[in-house]
Parts: C-alpha cells; structure tokens; sequence
C-alpha cells in the first residue's frame, strides 16, 4: 500500500507545476504525497466505500498541474489505482472469512459467516449448541 501510493508520487511529481525549490512547490508535493496515500490507504481498506477513485483523486490533485500534462498525470493516477484495485482483490481474498463447520463429507465450509458469528446461516446452531454446552457447564460448577 505504501509502495503503491509513493510510486504514484514519484511518478507525477516531476510533472508539478512550480519547482520544489520554492516554498508553494513544497507545498504542492506535500499535498501530492497526501492525496496519494489517502487515495490508495481507503482503496486498499474500504473498497466498497471508494466508487470513483480515480476521478476523486484527480480533481483533488488536477490543479497541481499544467493543461499540457493533465492527460498524461491522469494516466498515471488511473494505471495506480487499478494496481491498487487488484491489491485490493487479492487481499480480500486472502481475508475472506469462512464459516469454521465443517460439511458432511468432512471437508470446510465454503461460506461466508454473518458479520460478528462465527459461523455461516446454514450452521448458526453449531454456535447456540457452544452456547449453551457452556452455560451448562457454569450452572453445574
């Protein structure tokens, strides 16, 4: 995620308008690096909630840079965040979680479990017999 964002960076900041000698060029790859991070951190983490990334990202860096070279930064911002969309992708599924019954033939659930249990509709009784197992045992001791 880190590299993603300062590989974008690097990629767009010799395209800046002003100089990184004076202080508003400071500021303008401050801003730059900023956007960047945020833009690909929310792509990363919150996927659903990011539903023009590139558009949102670059009109929130566009004016950084002279007309003649929009096209080309804009290029860069979208060949980024698609790399950042498959991270994103390869990620999740390494992180879908899965219900821990296992299925008749022994082999585990392929489904996803409702948010907060632990396991899937199909096995929610696995969780309410745990439950009370252990109510039962704390009411005999």
């Amino acid at each position: 995620m880190y590299a993603l964002s300062r590989s974008m960076y690097r990629d767009l900041a010799p395209m800046l308008t002003r100089s990184a000698e004076t202080a508003g060029g400071r500021a303008d790859r401050q801003h730059l690096l900023g956007a960047s991070e945020q833009a690909i951190r929310r792509l990363i983490l919150k996927p659903d909630t990011y539903a023009h990334p590139v558009r949102s990202l670059f009109r929130e860096i566009q004016h950084l840079f002279p007309l003649t070279l929009q096209v080309e930064a804009l290029e860069v911002v979208r060949v980024h965040v698609e790399a950042g969309r498959t991270l994103s992708r390869q990620l999740e599924g390494m992180m879908r979680r899965r219900c821990e019954a296992l299925t008749k033939r022994g082999t585990p659930c392929q489904r996803e479990p409702e948010p907060g249990q632990r396991f899937c509709p199909s096995h929610r009784h696995l969780d309410l017999d745990e439950i009370a197992v252990t109510q039962a045992a704390a009411q005999a001791a």
